[in-house]
């Protein structure tokens, strides 16, 4: 099985959860905005991790997930 992950609520507003479909060593998560600037970053320590996303403006951005040597990125949508 592959490394995969979700995102909600779709769209987003002022928090989301990502969801892992594995825990593996070293997981860690890079929210970025459109023009590609990395606007936040952790360690992903359990199957659901909550990003506080209320300091952003509404429109779309990108959240990768990092795990060993596999990256998944999925667009996230903020909109209030």
């Amino acid at each position: 099985e592959s490394l995969s992950f979700s995102i909600a609520p779709k769209p987003a507003a002022n928090q989301i959860t990502i969801y892992v479909n594995e825990l593996l060593a070293d997981s860690r998560y890079e929210l970025y905005d459109i023009t590609g600037k990395l606007l936040q970053s952790g360690n992903i320590q359990a199957y659901s991790k909550q990003l506080d996303i209320s300091l952003y403006s509404d429109g779309v951005y990108f959240i990768k997930v990092i795990s060993m040597q596999v990256e998944i990125t999925q667009k996230l949508i903020i909109k209030r």
